[in-house]
């Protein structure tokens, strides 16, 4: 569901990270049967790039397919590629979103003189996905419905970068294994000590405010 999600607002990139995972998996496999499927898999995944490119375009989508074989795209450039892909088309809404992040994700790398880890955009592309949370909050209080929708939209962009976030009834199940797993009697004092666990492990997977709310379930 999520590679649909994402093919849908970024069928090249979508294509490089289906190159990617085709090839991990081909090779943790051992099993005949499992290795036909994933290879029926890829192949229609190339015939589908001919059905939804026009003739034009089928040349760069199969380059973005075998730019992703040989090399593993970091989430930075996989951003860029998707401004880029965003403001060739003019999508206004995709390129003005994803041209502002991929600036803030390029100034830290700056500032930082080093290349970002996936888990550091992907900090990043959270933080902004909150603080337009917030700009729905105070737009909906103000009646501003045009500004609710432009926002909405763009935190669904935003979400297609994202690993998949655990829901409250994944994030309980992990919670009480993890409890388990670290001996934890007291919540009120040792809660500082599971969430450290919690953040070390899935820090990409986790909303923090779904996380204490659920938290405090068990408590």
């Amino acid at each position: 569901i999520t590679s649909i999600k994402f093919f849908a607002y970024e069928p090249n990139t979508f294509f490089v990270n289906t190159s990617l995972a085709f090839f991990s998996k081909l090779l943790a496999l051992d099993n005949k049967i499992h290795i036909l499927t994933l290879l029926i898999s890829f192949v229609c995944s190339i015939s589908l790039s001919f059905v939804y490119f026009p003739l034009r375009e089928r040349h760069e989508a199969l380059f973005s397919l075998l730019l992703g074989i040989f090399c593993n795209m970091s989430l930075y450039d996989t951003l860029q590629q998707a401004y880029l892909t965003a403001f060739k088309a003019k999508e206004t809404v995709r390129k003005d979103i994803l041209g502002y992040m991929f600036a803030q994700v390029k100034s830290k790398k700056i500032d930082l003189q080093k290349d970002l880890w996936d888990d550091e955009v992907i900090q990043m592309i959270k933080k902004e996905i909150k603080t337009r949370q917030e700009s729905i909050t105070y737009a909906t209080s103000a009646g501003k419905l045009e500004d609710i929708a432009l926002d909405t939209e763009k935190i669904h962009i935003l979400e297609a970068f994202l690993p998949k976030q655990f829901t409250a009834e994944e994030l309980s199940t992990l919670i009480h294994t993890t409890i388990a797993e670290l001996g934890l009697t007291d919540l009120q004092k040792q809660r500082g000590q599971l969430i450290w666990a919690l953040m070390k492990s899935y820090s990409t997977q986790i909303d923090g405010k779904l996380l204490n709310e659920c938290i405090e379930k068990f408590i």
